[in-house]
């Protein structure tokens, strides 16, 4: 038997795995009760249709229609590669690249933070039970650590039908994020090789941006971004301007506070705020 199969099979279940384990571990301090879930339900239907955590949700909704279809059609390998696509590809090289910042770094009490939490609980929760019957001990695994209780089985539970919508503008504005990562790339050369070392000025369809302009930074995983009226598309070096240490955002509001530490303003909010429980 050709061992590459194998070799295959152990990388995509690393991948589907990892993305899990990233998921759970940020929302080690979120309430997942039976009684916090209302919260989570209002707090998801009132997303804007601009935000990343509407679009992911949209996806995600694809994504459950699509593996049952497949389901009811028994095309597992269909089902299968539709599940590792939207784990290495949907989040792990979008929504988690573009929500992390806020994960990581936002006071706890955020609104941000906690709506991409609430998005993060609604996609492990999906994928679990899309991923029983195909990995079983792994999806009870994280179904219970999501639910912090060991008595409770994936494989007694009904799925629950999700129906998220989004923007229609999401096509075009991934378009030009994917424009903005080749930019970013080829910036290399000028020795930004991280880009939080990096400022986008674009001019690119201003009306559109400018609808999407609290997320465009994370999206392009970026400092900042200047929304331009002529149709352009420039990446700025950064690195003489200070960082802040925490974050490592190149934010324009970054300077030497009084603990000695260079934080931007939401950096030290944050801080000042974990220290407010201390």
């Amino acid at each position: 038997m050709d061992i590459s199969y194998f070799n295959v099979a152990s990388e995509s279940y690393r991948k589907v795995r990892n993305t899990l384990r990233f998921l759970l571990s940020n929302i080690f301090d979120l309430e997942t009760s039976e009684e916090n879930k209302e919260k989570r339900d209002e707090s998801l239907k009132n997303l804007k249709a601009e935000s990343v955590n509407s679009y992911i949700l949209s996806e995600l909704t694809v994504l459950q229609e699509n593996v049952l279809d497949a389901f009811k059609e028994f095309k597992f390998k269909t089902a299968s590669t539709l599940l590792y696509d939207f784990c290495n590809d949907t989040l792990s090289s979008l929504y988690c690249v573009a929500v992390k910042d806020r994960l990581y770094c936002d006071p706890k009490n955020s609104k941000n933070r906690l709506e991409s939490q609430y998005t993060l609980w609604q996609i492990i929760d999906t994928l679990c039970h899309l991923l029983a019957p195909f990995l079983p001990h792994t999806a009870e695994e994280n179904y219970q650590s999501l639910y912090q209780n060991k008595e409770k089985s994936i494989h007694l539970e009904t799925i629950r039908m999700i129906k998220f919508s989004t923007s229609e503008k999401w096509t075009e504005l991934l378009d030009i994020r994917s424009d903005i990562l080749k930019a970013l790339e080829a910036s290399k050369e000028q020795g930004i090789e991280n880009s939080l070392d990096a400022g986008i000025l674009i001019g690119k369809n201003p009306t559109l941006l400018n609808e999407f302009k609290d997320d465009l930074a994370d999206l392009f995983g970026v400092s900042r971004v200047t929304i331009s009226q002529n149709d352009e598309l420039k990446v700025s070096n950064l690195k003489n301007e200070p960082r802040c240490e925490r974050s490592w955002k190149r934010d324009t509001t970054v300077k030497e506070r009084e603990n000695g530490l260079f934080l931007s303003d939401r950096d030290l909010e944050a801080v000042e705020y974990s220290k407010s429980f201390s």
